[in-house]
């Protein structure tokens, strides 16, 4: 057997596939050396440590037995086959293969595309790689194989922790698409089908369902989706089934039936009188009822003797009764009202009508509208959680319509709108509105169409007391002073597109002196102002001059411009 040198990517020689050169290193990082009949090295290192062959230089050694007849096994001692390993054998071409938790298998190398690697002896002496045409080439082990790019697919190499990588990288963009309809594999199918430049086709097939259906336009690539769906026409009568049940009918036209049974009840018959008639009867037998059972009273009790046994409610000592329809009328004369009482108890001394009870007397005597009016509360107070406490039936917003609550387990809920804010806290049992201004601070606001509005431009300084806008616009200003900025550069401009009117109850000051506007004396001739103006005649050593409503005159000697 000869001695081969692994192939390896030369990157110092245009990436090309030669033996690896003497002194240097093969890196086998990450990977496995298999199959390799011996190993013939001047040295070995594990893990740092030379290694020389002997035993005694290996570590965590495993402790054996000094006499093969300690072994317990007394049969098969030494494995000579995989299979007395436990490990099934494999097919011919198989490699033994861990999954590196201590399960070994036999398993079929696989290939990518047509590419074979062939090896002969333990050594790699070609390999063989088809490509589309699938016509197999052959690398000997001393030639190079070279990856070349064609077209938009570019090839690259790169040195990677000692691993040379091999980039393959397609640019191609240029894909276009034409989308057509087409007809399908059967009459009630219809496609849409999107083309490639290249002629590749993909389709979405679409298949007539229950009513529906599809045609085709050529012309247009055009689908249309019809309903095939009729409109059938219906019958209703009263019938008996064969269950002599009574059934409310529903005939269609194509002869379909669909029936609704009508059962009757306890104390409830249901019978067809005709095609268009069920009748439901009322079967119940009404039993007497005694109304009224039994009577009590401090001195003893009263049973009813039969159904229709009566009850008298007789009038004592200041006391008369009446009736007047359904309603019994027990009524006090108001005779020795302060000696009222009974032979039992304390002396009642009032007809009290306060619904709140609030007297807590122990003389008086609530109405019956009053002990209505403080129970409705009660019950109100309880059905609404208040534990019998007070509560409100009603919200009342004054201008605004009367929230109510509409049941006893009524909700009102509380709706944050237009910068107000709410949350809730149910520990603390609470309910707090926030409002939520706009802009930053210090900005002005204003209604903006229901909710608030702010502006950078506009701004209220509290310190110094300063209202801070880019433009006023406004029918009066009242002001004690109206001054320019200190920061202000160059000439202060108050404007107007009409006559500007100064109009002091006095006088009108100046601290400072007064400019003119400069004319020419061309300038004043088709100048137009009104008597009383004043310029400042600009080519004549800016003399001022007036205006007497006629003519220009210089102020000096009252001589004309």
């Amino acid at each position: 057997m000869a001695n081969r040198i692994p192939l390896v990517i030369d990157t110092d020689n245009q990436n090309k596939i030669s033996e690896l050169p003497t002194g240097d290193n093969l890196d086998l990082s990450n990977s496995q050396i298999i199959g390799v009949s011996s190993l013939s090295t001047g040295s070995l290192v594990i893990n740092s440590v030379p290694f020389s062959g002997s035993y005694n230089d290996l570590t965590n050694k495993p402790t054996i037995a000094t006499d093969v007849a300690s072994l317990t096994d007394t049969t098969n001692r030494i494995p000579t086959l995989l299979t007395q390993l436990n490990i099934s054998d494999g097919t011919v071409g198989q490699v033994l293969t861990t999954d590196g938790a201590g399960n070994f298998t036999f398993s079929t190398l696989a290939q990518s595309g047509g590419d074979t690697i062939v090896v002969q002896g333990g050594d790699i002496t070609g390999i063989q790689i088809a490509g589309d045409d699938s016509v197999a080439l052959t690398v000997a082990g001393n030639n190079t194989l070279k990856f070349e790019g064609a077209g938009t697919i570019t090839t690259a190499t790169a040195e990677v922790s000692g691993t040379t990588v091999l980039t393959i990288t397609g640019s191609d963009n240029n894909t276009t698409y034409s989308v057509q309809t087409a007809d399908g594999v059967s009459g009630d199918s219809k496609r849409l089908q999107l083309v490639s430049n290249t002629a590749v086709t993909d389709n979405i097939t679409f298949k007539e369902g229950a009513n529906v259906t599809i045609t085709r336009d050529p012309a247009s690539d055009t689908l249309e989706f019809a309903a095939a769906n009729t409109v059938n026409s219906y019958t209703i009568s009263s019938e008996t089934n064969g269950a002599t049940q009574t059934t409310l009918r529903l005939s269609e036209s194509g002869g379909a039936i669909d029936e609704v049974a009508f059962v009757g009840g306890t104390d409830i018959d249901v019978v067809r009188t005709d095609a268009g008639t069920i009748t439901i009867n009322n079967t119940f037998t009404e039993t007497p009822q005694f109304v009224l059972q039994t009577v009590n009273s401090d001195g003893g009790s009263y049973v009813a003797q039969s159904a229709v046994d009566e009850f008298s409610i007789i009038g004592g000592t200041g006391i008369t009764t009446s009736s007047s329809g359904s309603n019994v009328t027990v009524a006090f004369d108001g005779t020795n009202i302060a000696s009222m009482g009974f032979t039992l108890g304390v002396s009642i001394n009032e007809f009290s009508s306060d619904a709140t009870l609030a007297g807590n007397s122990n003389s008086a005597v609530p109405t019956e509208q009053a002990v209505k009016t403080y129970v409705d509360g009660e019950i109100a107070g309880v059905s609404g959680g208040g534990g019998g406490g007070n509560a409100f039936g009603n919200i009342v917003v004054q201008g605004q319509s009367t929230v109510g609550a509409d049941q006893a387990t009524d909700n009102l809920e509380f709706i944050a709108s237009n910068n107000i804010g709410i949350t809730t806290n149910a520990t603390s049992d609470s309910v707090t509105f926030a409002f939520t201004p706009a802009g930053g601070n210090t900005q002005l606001q204003w209604n903006n169409n229901g909710v608030l509005g702010a502006s950078s431009n506009m701004t209220w300084n509290d310190g110094s007391n300063t209202l801070s806008v880019t433009n006023i616009v406004a029918t009066s200003i009242e002001a004690n002073t109206i001054q320019a900025p200190s920061s202000l550069v160059g000439t202060y401009t108050i404007s107007s597109p009409t006559t500007i009117t100064l109009d002091p109850t006095s006088e009108v000051q100046l601290d400072a002196p007064i400019k003119l506007q400069g004319k020419t004396v061309a300038q004043l001739a088709s100048f137009v102002a009104s008597a009383g103006s004043m310029v400042a005649v600009s080519d004549n050593s800016y003399k001022p001059a007036y205006y007497n409503g006629s003519v220009w005159k210089y102020v000096g000697d009252d001589s004309n411009v």
